[in-house]
């Protein structure tokens, strides 16, 4: 069993919650200076259940842009 845990991503859910101001004091926080995007939790999500992993398992994999390492 393998887990992905995302970071902020970038919606319009998440700009109604935070407002562009919000989503500013986050980014400042995040070494790659933005929020991710959708394609880039799914192309991730796609490679865990896909025939090209074939090593990796019981693992959370954090995708945040490098906040949790700040």
């Amino acid at each position: 069993v393998n887990s992905i845990s995302p970071g902020v991503i970038q919606s319009d859910l998440t700009t109604k919650i935070l407002g562009k101001k919000g989503i500013q004091e986050i980014q400042k926080l995040i070494p790659m200076q933005r929020l991710s995007k959708m394609n880039e939790i799914v192309n991730l999500i796609a490679f865990v259940v896909s025939d090209y992993n074939t090593y990796i398992t019981g693992q959370n994999i954090i995708i945040d842009g490098g906040y949790t390492c700040g």
